[in-house]
């Protein structure tokens, strides 16, 4: 993938594309989710060494959800460069006040929320600088520290996580 202009996010995205595109060229319809980790996770190190490097990438089954730094309110740059926010919700009881979103739905769903700045009174989670999640069906799956602070400190529902295309990075979420 080559991006079609110059910024930034478009770089990033094609490089991580690029670098997917084995792991999809396989022809397996979902590729075995330690792989993609594994691939996100050192493109995950890398872009951090740049700059802010907060991200969100999907394939459609799970959400990635990095989280690095960026400029507060104060102006100093540093985390968090995400908050998240995970919440249980049905139809008829499904405005959520922790969110300040209404989820409209038959079954009771779990829903995690993502944000730069938390919307709502409480219940928003800072991402610590360098945090990875997997997202799947609205539930945290994977969650691990993926910088040189806390390498290798992870908590995962799968037991062999840690040996185991839609793109959503915009120039608000990714600054290099």
């Amino acid at each position: 993938a080559m991006p079609i202009g110059n910024t930034d996010s478009e770089h990033a995205f094609c490089s991580l594309i690029n670098r997917l595109s084995e792991i999809w060229a396989t022809g397996r319809q979902l590729p075995d989710l330690s792989l993609l980790i594994a691939v996100v996770r050192k493109f995950a190190r890398e872009m951090g060494q740049y700059g802010s490097a907060n991200f969100l990438y999907s394939d459609g089954d799970v959400l990635f959800v990095y989280g690095h730094v960026r400029i507060q309110d104060n102006g100093e740059q540093r985390a968090p460069g995400l908050h998240y926010l995970t919440v249980n919700c049905n139809y008829g009881r499904g405005r959520s006040d922790l969110a300040a979103v209404e989820f409209k739905s038959k079954q009771v769903q779990q829903v995690t929320l993502v944000s730069t700045h938390p919307s709502g009174k409480r219940g928003w989670k800072p991402m610590q600088e360098g945090q990875l999640m997997v997202v799947q069906n609205g539930k945290i799956i994977y969650n691990e520290m993926v910088t040189s602070k806390a390498a290798g400190v992870f908590t995962s529902n799968y037991p062999d996580a840690y040996n185991r295309i839609n793109m959503c990075l915009s120039t608000s979420m990714l600054t290099i």
